[in-house]
């Protein structure tokens, strides 16, 4: 046995006292009476006591003494050998994964079974046992460090919370072993539903010991895919991709809804054979954008896989301005591309509206002006190209099939009558050109303008009258717009992604602060170059709301906010706040509402919505949980000091000692 605390044997001194205190002699005091006749009757059956009969009643000095003999010796703390040599140090990796939300075990939940299991491994703790708790999902974290305090890892179990994140173990582990390095007796608890890919792997790794939750055979039908774009083809139609995978052993039928801004666009039934997934594209047409969602009606043990979200981007009508002397064809073409609003002139006019579009047809001028600019048959020079001779009859050569600007259409079976040499002044993408390298059509953009000319004649050839046409204007058209920009992803939950907030960072509470390392650097630099300017970083406080009002501030920095890993399924919201961290929607007094970011958010992962558990191999080592607890060894010792001082009162009060 050895002593924590080997100081605390001093209080073994205050037995000096307790025994002084025993032998003490009382003086009596003289005090004048009227008679002795009574006092002498006292005196003679308490008469002064020697040494030796003061002894008579050791009973009561000896219950003090050992009173404090138990005292002094749980103040040292003792700790036996084998306490030492047997105390353990637990590492609990908890799943909170979104498969362990399925509502498959007798206890409810996975996850709520699992923390139930935690909590009894508490009590079961030893006095020189350690705990140490990590939630794992897309990433890990440590709940708590080592202690062996019970109330502490109760209240940090209770506060775990589940996530419709994946699972992603290697990290996790990682960092268990490295908490009992060194140890002899430690120890890494794996708590999962195996739904992950290295299940085997880390299951059957030095240390660890498993416990699984859930059943083989637990059927379950997800969507494991839903992203939804617009179609580049046609501006007010819009495709979606979706997949529903049938995780079973049996048969299963369901129906697909889909809505968009609760109005319902399609419902599809689906017979899906067992592990059978449907995908497939679907095409819609809307000119509103909004909340696009997807539910399955199966009622099965998990819900976070049976609902999906996407964002449709919104269109805004495009104005586009033709200058041209009259080409009845041409106007039909943009008046039949949706949300274009048409304007027909003979001149160029002084100002364009923002993000509309200037289409010169023939009459082009010396300087090209700034904005989105589509030239059609040009017949002058500016500068951006020379003008030359006619060519006759040329033949596309090449083309690039890879560009936006060209997507869906084919140049090389089509007969155009003429076309212009042309010598380009600046840097062009040359999407198509001749046997005789002349550029028929290309494009130039600049962070000023954005061009695009189609250098062919449209009275005679058959390019008009082949569906290229229209599709090579709505291409540039929607090129002018960035309406390839506007595909807002649906993101995976676990993943993390790189946003544009420029939008937001406009009315949210900009601040500048200097780069550690690049500002000492600028700093160094200012001593001997006056000139110098410390780097700065413009940093923007971003408000981050989830599906479940939750909120969490976020930092921008110059427009740009690294977003995730998020933990739950449902639509999420970026938006600016003020000087009062508060965000400015709640608390703008204007008319015109503050600008917000959605983001759509979906499980999208096969292996999370497969809740079959798998089969411990042989080399497993499964949990076993110890029977009882044992409280420290200083604990009995005031436990049975107490007892004693209690028989030492109950003795005295019984007049069995003096």
């Amino acid at each position: 046995m050895s002593l924590t605390s080997p100081a605390a044997l001093f209080w073994f001194l205050l037995a000096i006292p307790i025994v002084i205190f025993y032998l003490l002699k009382i003086r009596l005091r003289r005090v004048p009476v009227s008679t002795t006749m009574f006092w002498n009757q006292i005196y003679e059956e308490k008469k002064p006591r020697s040494i030796w009969q003061q002894l008579r009643h050791l009973l009561s000095l000896l219950l003090q003494l050992l009173f404090l003999a138990l005292l002094a010796f749980a103040l040292t703390d003792p700790l036996f050998f084998w306490e030492t040599d047997q105390k353990r140090r637990l590492v609990v990796l908890l799943d909170r994964s979104a498969s362990m939300q399925a509502n498959d075990s007798e206890d409810g939940s996975r996850f709520d079974a699992a923390k139930d299991d935690i909590h009894n491994m508490i009590r079961t703790l030893r006095s020189r046992d350690d705990m140490a708790l990590i939630a794992v999902g897309a990433t890990s974290e440590v709940v708590t460090g080592l202690t062996g305090h019970h109330r502490t890892l109760h209240q940090a179990v209770d506060n775990i919370e589940a996530t419709d994140q994946p699972t992603v173990f290697r990290e996790a582990l990682t960092l268990a072993n490295s908490l009992i390095e060194g140890h002899p007796n430690g120890e890494i608890v794996l708590l999962t539903d195996g739904g992950f890919d290295e299940f085997s792997e880390v299951s059957t790794a030095k240390h660890v010991s498993t416990q699984l939750y859930g059943k083989p055979d637990t059927a379950n039908i997800g969507i494991t895919q839903f992203q939804i774009r617009r179609n580049l083809t046609d501006p007010v139609g819009y495709e979606v991709l979706v997949e529903v995978i049938n995780q079973s052993a049996q048969p299963a039928e369901t129906r697909l809804e889909m809505e968009l801004e609760g109005e319902i666009v399609d419902v599809i039934p689906l017979k899906l054979e067992p592990a059978q997934s449907w995908s497939k594209v679907l095409e819609y047409t809307s000119p509103t954008g909004g909340v696009l969602s997807a539910t399955i009606n199966s009622e099965d043990a998990l819900a976070s896989d049976n609902e999906a979200v996407a964002i449709l981007s919104e269109l805004e009508p495009q104005k586009v301005i033709l200058v041209s002397a009259g080409n009845r064809y041409l106007e039909k073409v943009f008046s039949a591309i949706p949300l274009v609003e048409l304007e027909v002139v003979t001149q160029q006019p002084e100002t364009v509206p923002e993000n509309g579009v200037l289409v010169f047809h023939r009459q082009t001028p010396e300087a090209l002006p700034a904005g989105n600019v589509l030239v059609i048959e040009p017949e002058g020079s500016t500068d951006l190209w020379t003008i030359g001779e006619k060519a006759s009859s040329p033949l596309i050569a090449s083309q690039d099939k890879e560009s936006k600007l060209m997507a869906h259409v084919r140049l090389d079976n089509v007969m155009l009558s003429e076309a212009r040499q042309i010598e380009p002044k600046m840097e062009v993408t040359r999407l198509a050109t001749s046997v005789e390298e002349i550029p028929i059509y290309f494009s130039h953009e600049t962070d000023a303008r954005k061009v695009v000319v189609l250098n062919a004649s449209l009275d005679e050839g058959d390019l008009p009258l082949r569906t290229a046409f229209p599709i090579l204007i709505s291409n540039a058209l929607n090129w002018f717009s960035g309406a390839d920009a506007a595909f807002q992803e649906s993101l995976a939950t676990g993943a993390v992604r790189k946003i544009d907030v420029a939008e937001l960072t406009e009315h949210g509470n900009k601040k500048l602060t200097a780069n550690s390392e690049e500002s000492k650097e600028a700093d160094s630099n200012s001593e001997t170059d006056p000139q110098s300017e410390r780097v700065q970083t413009e940093v923007t406080p971003i408000m981050l709301a989830g599906p479940h009002e939750s909120k969490t501030e976020l930092i921008a920095q110059n427009d740009t906010l690294w977003l995730g890993p998020l933990n739950q399924v449902g639509l999420w919201t970026l938006s600016p706040v003020d000087e009062e961290n508060k965000p400015v929607a709640e608390t703008s007094k204007s008319s015109s509402p503050a600008p917000q970011i959605q983001i759509a958010c979906n499980l999208s992962n096969r292996r999370e919505s497969d809740l079959r558990t798998p089969e411990l191999s042989d080399s497993t080592k499964q949990l076993q949980q110890a029977g009882f607890s044992f409280s420290p060894f200083w604990f009995y010792l005031v436990l049975f000091a107490t007892l004693f001082s209690c028989v030492e009162w109950y003795l005295y009060q019984r007049r069995w000692i003096d």
